[in-house]
Order: structure tokens, then sequence, then C-alpha cells
């Protein structure tokens, strides 16, 4: 993630960079692509297919504050589309969000409701038809996701954990029920006024590579920390989670580099927030 200093500015050119943070970059879709995401988000309106059951609810946090390189997209394809994309009834939700340079209330995102899976095709429908459907969900999501990844506006500033938090509590995200699943794609390096690796986290070593760096644990951040953030740690920063909860973490290089101690000190956070320890799982992006 990018390391920003703040420092005194002229006048004239605060105005200039508080003109440019206020054009944001916009993702654009295509028309057909529009359109289809549309069509399958409408479905989600639709009473869950499963009697008696909660709404599976698959979620990507896509953290593109810097913007990703080949090598990041294709692991996240390898990870997330394509054969991977497979679900088990009519009605279950995926949804892309972009962490970039927009307010974490204001962020870019594609929410989709799966069509009847292939194997619950029955002689008496129009199997056709419903394939047809099969095949542009998918094309859908994928090319969904290809136009969020490909985001190059790079942001100064990483909120990682406001934007976990945002998700968990903002119903335009549509994360706030269902039988949810979160997915984080990222370096780990959160970089903002709340918190940031870099000043507060993370000790660079003369020789600076995110690989090298050391974290402090996450018992430790919390207790050099000013009263004020602790405190919103204690109460913000924690979720109403579900036995069943699960967070899936896509740990992406920085710098063609992966910091693996950032992942321990992500480990304690997410069980302070209310995840169970079984229930988080890591993929670290190593090739």
């Amino acid at each position: 993630m990018t390391l920003i200093k703040i420092s005194t500015i002229p006048l004239c050119l605060s105005f200039l960079l508080g003109f440019h943070s206020i054009v944001q970059a916009e993702v654009k879709f295509s028309e057909t692509l529009e359109k289809r995401l549309n069509y399958f988000k409408k479905q989600c309106d639709k009473p869950y297919s499963v009697e008696g059951k909660l709404r599976p609810n698959k979620l990507l946090l896509l953290d593109a504050s810097d913007p990703l390189d080949p090598e990041q997209i294709q692991f996240l394809r390898d990870n997330f589309v394509g054969d991977n994309i497979t679900w088990k009834n009519e009605g279950d939700k995926f949804s892309i969000v972009l962490l970039d340079d927009k307010k974490t209330a204001q962020l870019d995102f594609i929410s989709l409701c799966a069509p009847l899976p292939e194997n619950q095709i029955t002689f008496t429908m129009a199997k056709n038809k419903v394939k047809q459907q099969i095949k542009a969900f998918k094309w859908s999501l994928t090319e969904g996701f290809e136009a969020l990844a490909a985001s190059t506006t790079e942001a100064n500033h990483t909120p990682l954990i406001e934007t976990i938090i945002e998700i968990h509590r903002n119903k335009r995200y549509g994360f706030t029920d269902g039988d949810k699943s979160l997915i984080l794609a990222s370096d780990l390096y959160q970089n903002s006024e709340f918190l940031s690796f870099f000043y507060n986290v993370c000790r660079e070593k003369k020789k600076y590579t995110v690989a090298t760096n050391r974290c402090k644990s996450f018992k430790n951040t919390l207790k050099m920390i000013s009263s004020k953030n602790q405190q919103f740690f204690k109460t913000q920063a924690k979720f109403d989670i579900k036995p069943t909860e699960t967070i899936e973490i896509y740990h992406l290089k920085s710098n063609g580099e992966v910091n693996l101690t950032a992942k321990d000190w992500w480990v304690d956070y997410l069980k302070f927030a209310g995840y169970k320890k079984d229930n988080i799982k890591f993929i670290s992006q190593l090739d």
C-alpha cells in the first residue's frame, strides 16, 4: 500500500489536490454487462429458493487502493472466478466491492443472485434455456470482476478495517444478513489516520522490503494506540458474527513480496472482531 507523509502544503496546491480528490474514479460497464448485472441483481429480490434456510451470501472485498498488477489479477481469477464460480441453489448471492479512492460508504460494487444450478435441471424444464442463464450468470460475474479489478486509480490511504466495518453494517452492500462468507483480497497493509501499518504496526529494516518488516502483535498494537482508538476498536470493530460465518484472505504481494508477519496480526484482529479461528482461512500469493 502507498505510504503517504502528511506535510504542510501551499493553499493553491491544497485547492488543486482537494479538487482532484473530488473527481473520483468511476467504474464503467459495457451496455450488455450493465443489463445483465441489473437482471441478476433483481433476482436477489425474490425469496430464497430453499425454504427455511438462509441465503448463502458471499462477498469479495477487492483492495485496489494500489492498482492491481497482472499477477495479482490472475491470482484472483484463479481463486474466485472461472471454474471457481459454483453454487448449490437458485438465489445464492455473490457480491464484489471495490476499495479504491472513494469513501467507505460510497464504494462501487456489484451483487448478483445465481440461477438454478445445472445439477438441479429436471427433464420437465427447458434445459437449454436454464443452461443459457447459467452461462450468462458466470459471464456477468467474471466480467464484473474484470471491470472492477481494472481500476487504475491510486488512493492516498487504505482503510481496510474501516471498510470491513462498513460492509458489515451498511445495508448498501447487502451483507447484513444471510449465511455470510467474506473474502478479503489485499496485501493487508492497513494505512489510514485511524491506524497505519507503516507508522504504528510494522517496523522497517534499513533495507526496506515489505517481506522483511516485522509487525507488532495485535495485542501490543492495542496497547500503544490512543485511548480514543482503543475505544473505537472495542465499540466499532467488533461484529455480531454467527458461528458459521467464514472469512477467507487472499493475501496479495506488495512490491512483489508477501509480508507473512502481517498475517498473524490479522488473525488476532479477526478473532477479536468475532470470527472463530477455524473459520479464518489464508491463501497467500507466493508465486
